[in-house]
């Protein structure tokens, strides 16, 4: 946070002192510059949340299905038959 201002470097260098009141207007705007800062701020923090909520559910869905593959690749891939192996005859 800045100070406040004391003065201001008016004309032939002199510094002119603030009015009675204009710090506490200076300090109105500056904390209105400020909110708005951190609305804008809250507001990007809250649309980044939501894409990596999103993100994140993607990737557990890729997981699962990756995982419901493999599983089913085992399944459905039995031991291969060797041919040289001599069926009995009747």
């Amino acid at each position: 946070m800045a100070p406040l201002p004391t003065g201001q470097p008016g004309p032939g260098g002199k510094i002119t002192l603030p009015q009675p009141g204009e710090s506490l207007i200076l300090l109105r705007r500056d904390n209105n510059k400020l909110r708005k800062q951190v609305a804008k701020l809250e507001s990007t923090l809250k649309r980044r949340s939501e894409k990596l909520r999103i993100l994140e559910d993607l990737a557990t869905e890729l997981q699962r299905d990756m995982a419901k593959l493999r599983a089913g690749q085992s399944v459905a891939a039995p031991a291969p038959v060797s041919s040289s192996v001599p069926q009995p005859s009747e």
